[in-house]
């Protein structure tokens, strides 16, 4: 049984003593959609000084060598999207890779880390999500 792997990348490393924050979470997918979310979470961040992480969920159903190559991609791609729309204040970013189930994954790092705002991609309507009801409904 494979156990979460959390992938957590810091942009900037330095050590300064911070005030306590506001908290916003972005919960992507990586699709070309995500990076209006992205870049909306960097901008609610500088309005209100800010920390914010970036969060990608691969799902585990598939053989392990495939959840690598797409945890390890997904990472860097998050990455440059987070350290774009960050520039103003990189201190204040983090990125994290999980697998699981997206919308499980994100309710728990949301209660964690005690997210202030929740930022997520538009939905993409698919037939079954009639019945079940996108990630953000759930």
């Amino acid at each position: 049984m494979r156990r979460n792997i959390v992938e957590t990348d810091r942009l900037d490393s330095s050590d300064s003593v911070a005030l306590p924050r506001k908290r916003i979470l972005c919960a992507t997918d990586l699709a070309p959609r995500s990076e209006h979310a992205v870049r909306r979470a960097a901008m609610l961040a500088r309005q209100v000084d800010a920390e914010v992480l970036f969060v990608h969920v691969v799902g585990e159903r598939q053989p392990e060598r495939l959840v690598y190559l797409k945890a390890t991609r997904a990472r860097m791609r998050l990455m440059t999207q987070a350290e774009r729309a960050m520039v103003h204040a990189p201190e204040l970013a983090q990125v994290e890779i999980h697998l699981g189930k997206a919308a499980h994954v994100i309710a728990n790092r949301v209660r964690e880390w005690n997210a202030d705002l929740i930022v997520l991609p538009a939905p993409v309507s698919h037939r079954y999500q009639n019945l079940l009801g996108t990630n953000a409904e759930r």
